[in-house]
């Protein structure tokens, strides 16, 4: 398990023991981007909201690819809806509920602009402005799994993939030739594949509102939180896929399609020129004209 996820990766032509730099440098990352240790560089920022922290470079880049996010969602990947978050009664982790987000004893504000953060890649510091804290939420999986496959790469393997939770980022040389084979499975049978796809480079995110869901207060509450109105999204979609030009973008994309909700389904994706799959509760099925294309099976696929 890393960030909150079962972790799988796949590797050709890797070097002999290189898996375990994987797994390492996995667990680097989360130990730098947790909101769950209070020592982490995210948790350091949030505590010192108002004042400039010095992080590592890693750090810098997740702040700056935030931001980047944040900008091409417009606004609907906002990651300073933490206080919403931890109020709606997801504070602690699933995995470990003696770790619990550290935030500010000041007045947090949500749905802020992150264009206010100030970075400085010179002395390599973070400024968030006073009341501001951030969760990257999925984003860091997908960002934590793009450089470590470009890492792995790098390294001298021919193919890297790796999937957090089954959200996926993969590039290079593939098992059998013809790209990395994706299925997305029907969120309401699991025995069921909704339509794969092949890929040679990119990421594969899954958003729902069926997964991390808690009760309080008698009500049952889940983790995708709308930015502008600071609640629980109301959408009437149970699942998002996307397929994007990296892990991070994916998840971003993924975001902002659950919370737009089927209606902007259409739009959105062309827009974006996304391929992507969305499911509503009822169980009807949306997909980008490319995807609509390809033939469903009825067997899942395992990664």
């Amino acid at each position: 398990m890393v960030m909150g996820s079962q972790a799988e990766i796949l590797t050709i032509d890797c070097t002999s023991g290189y898996l375990e730099t994987i797994e390492s440098r996995l667990r680097e990352l989360e130990q730098r981007w947790s909101r769950f240790l209070p020592d982490s560089d995210l948790s350091r920022m949030n505590l010192g909201s108002g004042s400039e922290v010095a992080v590592s470079s890693d750090t810098i880049l997740l702040v700056e690819t935030m931001v980047e996010a944040w900008q091409l969602t417009a606004g609907r990947f906002n990651p300073t809806i933490l206080p919403r978050l931890v109020w709606t009664g997801y504070a602690a982790s699933k995995l470990d509920v003696q770790r619990a987000s550290p935030l500010p004893d000041i007045d947090l504000g949500w749905g802020l602009e992150l264009s206010a953060i100030r970075i400085d890649r010179k002395r390599q510091t973070v400024t968030l402005p006073l009341g501001m804290v951030i969760d990257p939420g999925a984003i860091g999986k997908g960002l934590a799994a793009d450089l470590v496959v470009n890492e792995t790469i790098r390294a001298g393997a021919s193919g890297c993939l790796i999937s957090l939770g089954g959200d996926i980022s993969a590039a290079g040389a593939s098992p059998e030739g013809a790209g990395w084979s994706v299925s997305i499975e029907d969120p309401f049978d699991q025995t069921k594949t909704i339509c794969h796809l092949n890929i040679n480079l990119g990421g594969v995110a899954t958003s729902s509102t069926h997964s991390r869901t808690w009760n309080a207060d008698g009500v049952e509450r889940h983790h995708v939180i709308d930015p502008t109105t600071g609640s629980q999204t109301s959408t009437e979609t149970a699942t998002v896929t996307v397929f994007a030009q990296s892990g991070w973008a994916a998840e971003a994309h993924a975001t902002a399609l659950i919370i737009g909700g089927s209606g902007d389904f259409e739009r959105y994706a062309d827009q974006h020129q996304l391929d992507a799959v969305l499911v509503t509760a009822m169980g009807d099925i949306l997909m980008s004209p490319s995807l609509s294309t390809s033939s469903p099976t009825s067997q899942g696929v395992s990664l």
